[in-house]
């Protein structure tokens, strides 16, 4: 089994956990991008529309 398929596996079954530290709309694309670059943030920042 290759890595995507054993990514693919662990999601299904729940095994896969991701922080969230912040979301934010694409006009505050700046406010998030300062987020992740400023070394504090620890988890994923996302982006939605």
């Amino acid at each position: 089994m290759h890595g995507l398929a054993i990514a693919a596996e662990l999601a299904e079954h729940g095994r896969v956990r991701m922080s969230l530290v912040g979301t934010f709309p694409l006009a505050e694309v700046a406010a998030a991008h300062a987020l992740s670059e400023g070394g504090h943030a620890r988890g994923k920042v996302a982006l939605v529309h």
